[in-house]
């Protein structure tokens, strides 16, 4: 298939939603698993870099926003091929988004189906927001939020990200990702992951929930116009507009719980040294804490490996850089089996030396029990 600038062949949603139909797949779990890997040590050596050459970082947040939002017009296709990539359901109705969002396995699969169904709606300027599903433990918040443009206003996509939550102690839980994806034009189906504050307690407790704005995409404006040579501030265009609310929601979850050790075991290799600080498993997550040291190259670095249990291997696919130099990962899923012996298996630490990317060979292999 060819396109050129003056391609016409139906409108730019049509040819959006054909490339949709065409390209759409199912990449296998290990490469998912492998490519979120890579990305993630992409994201920390870009951190690494911006926050030695003086400037101010709050660490590694990595939130992924998956959704189209074009810029200009000789990015178009590689912003369909994204879009292809993450938003091949569209037009299965919003169960079917969700279902093709969380996966078939994994931690984003065992919230969902471990998810209270909630279902509490707010209408405002016509935009209806719903909190769909919500699913809490030791270590996450998932929310499912729905968005609906009621008028039908001739949008081409609508999203609802950049929810807060709190519990009723007023903790915040921190948001880590969100997930975007539409149902035609009016209607997007969303996905909010958040990290618990440190000492939620299992059982019952009110979520306090808001959703700042919905956003919507208008193509009717084309971006402004190129000429070779001169500069156009295209980063700065954008389709997506904002619409102020807030909603806000009250809502009672039963929270899971949630296994937690400070093992202090350690491992060296190549006078590299990791120690396993602690550890928390609950029903849809395995996240730790590790320390690097006596490592050349800075003490910014973000394990690639897995944690090892009765039989199961939980890849590491995150990992957040805290202050001390302290790592915390998250596992790509948890349990609720947690007793006995488990394994840390760091493969790789990938970091930086301030000008290029360092990776250092392992493994390193970390035991410990959890009760």
């Amino acid at each position: 298939m060819t396109m050129t600038e003056g391609s016409t062949t139906g409108s730019a949603t049509e040819l959006d939603r054909d490339l949709f139909d065409a390209l759409a797949f199912a990449p296998p779990p290990a490469a998912t698993a492998a490519a979120t890997q890579r990305v993630a040590a992409a994201i920390v050596l870009a951190s690494t870099m911006h926050e030695r050459r003086g400037h101010r970082s709050n660490g590694f947040l990595a939130r992924l926003v998956l959704s189209i939002r074009g810029t200009a017009r000789r990015r178009r296709a590689v912003a369909l091929l994204f879009a292809v990539l993450i938003l091949g359901g569209a037009g299965r109705g919003l169960l079917g988004l969700y279902e093709g969002m969380v996966g078939p396995e994994g931690s984003a699969r065992t919230a969902w189906d471990r998810a209270t169904i909630v279902g509490a709606s707010q209408t405002h300027d016509g935009y209806r927001v719903t909190i769909e599903r919500a699913y809490a433990d030791a270590n996450v918040l998932m929310l499912a939020i729905s968005v609906h443009d009621l008028q039908n206003r001739g949008w081409t996509q609508v999203s609802a990200m950049g929810a807060t939550a709190t519990d009723e102690r007023g903790d915040s839980f921190a948001g880590s990702m969100s997930m975007s994806s539409p149902d035609g034009p009016s209607v997007a189906a969303n996905v909010a992951w958040f990290t618990s504050p440190p000492g939620l307690t299992p059982g019952q407790h009110t979520l306090s929930i808001s959703v700042p704005a919905v956003s919507v995409r208008d193509t009717s404006t084309p971006p402004p116009a190129e000429s070779p040579g001169v500069a156009t501030g295209e980063d700065s265009w954008t389709p997506w507009h904002e619409v102020a609310g807030p909603w806000r929601f009250t809502v009672p979850l039963t929270v899971g719980g949630g296994s937690m050790v400070h093992p202090q075991s350690s491992a060296s290799v190549g006078g590299t040294e990791v120690r396993l600080t602690e550890v928390t498993v609950s029903p849809a997550s395995v996240t730790g804490t590790i320390a690097v040291s006596g490592a050349a190259g800075g003490g910014q670095w973000l394990p690639v490996g897995q944690v090892e249990h009765a039989g199961h291997t939980y890849a590491l696919h995150s990992g957040v850089l805290g202050p001390d130099a302290a790592i915390t990962f998250q596992a790509s899923d948890g349990t609720t089996q947690t007793s006995g012996e488990w394994t840390l298996r760091i493969n790789e630490l990938v970091g930086s030396d301030g000008t290029q990317q360092v990776r250092l060979a392992g493994p390193w292999v970390l035991t410990f029990w959890m009760p």
